[in-house]
């Protein structure tokens, strides 16, 4: 039988509505779905100087961040997760909650194409806005019950990962905001402090014993 795909699933598409149809649709690569575009008062007649001015000056973005993204974006020259100032756009757009990281580029493009983005150490390029940084601090409950993976300074909307790794004697029980998994993934948003709370194994294992341990004595 043949197999049929959602529309809403298929990566990447785009194009016009009908052949015959002034409107268009495209994926939106955050949510993956497919969203139509229709003309408000689509101009009719000759295109005006401003008009056509107006075209070429979008036209020109369009190179320009596609010459940005091809030399940027991950490949085997680039890395898997591309070059630093990808990684940085990325950044962005999940901060400014964009849909592609193109988006980003025309932001920060200037009109003579150069791309200046926000850099996430307070300082800025081009005149733009500081990238948001936030500090994640971690601590152990006991102190000795475990060591912690993960803390330090991360870009505002980016994910951090984190991991508690109990000592000899010990488990992980959970974090102080409830979380009962010992490694898992945080976004964020603002400074964050988590405690790992960890449990003995060995201290009050409830075996029976002399202080209260051995039941009823009925002799």
């Amino acid at each position: 039988m043949a197999r049929i795909t959602p529309i809403d699933v298929i990566q990447g598409i785009s194009g016009k509505y009908g052949g015959g149809s002034s409107d268009y649709f495209a994926t939106n690569t955050s949510s993956n779905r497919i969203h139509i575009a229709k003309y408000k008062n689509k101009p009719t007649g000759p295109l005006t100087q401003s008009q056509k001015d107006q075209m070429e000056k979008f036209a020109t973005q369009a190179r320009q961040a596609s010459a940005w993204l091809r030399a940027n974006h991950p490949s085997a020259e680039n890395g898997n997760k591309g070059t630093e100032a990808y990684q940085r756009a990325q950044a962005i757009k999940r901060q400014l909650r964009m849909s592609n990281v193109r988006q980003v580029v025309i932001k920060y493009m200037d009109e003579q194409g150069n791309v200046s983005l926000p850099m996430g150490n307070g300082t800025t390029t081009g005149g733009t806005t500081p990238l948001a940084r936030h500090t994640l601090t971690l601590s152990a409950s006991p102190a000795g019950g475990g060591t912690l993976t993960g803390a330090g300074e991360y870009d505002n909307g980016t994910t951090a990962t984190i991991e508690a790794i109990p000592a000899e004697g010990y488990t992980f029980d959970q974090w102080t905001d409830g979380d009962t998994n010992a490694r898992r993934t945080v976004v964020m948003q603002a400074d964050l402090t988590l405690t790992a709370i960890f449990k003995s194994t060995t201290a009050g294992g409830g075996s029976g014993g002399e202080e209260g341990g051995g039941g009823p004595d009925f002799s």
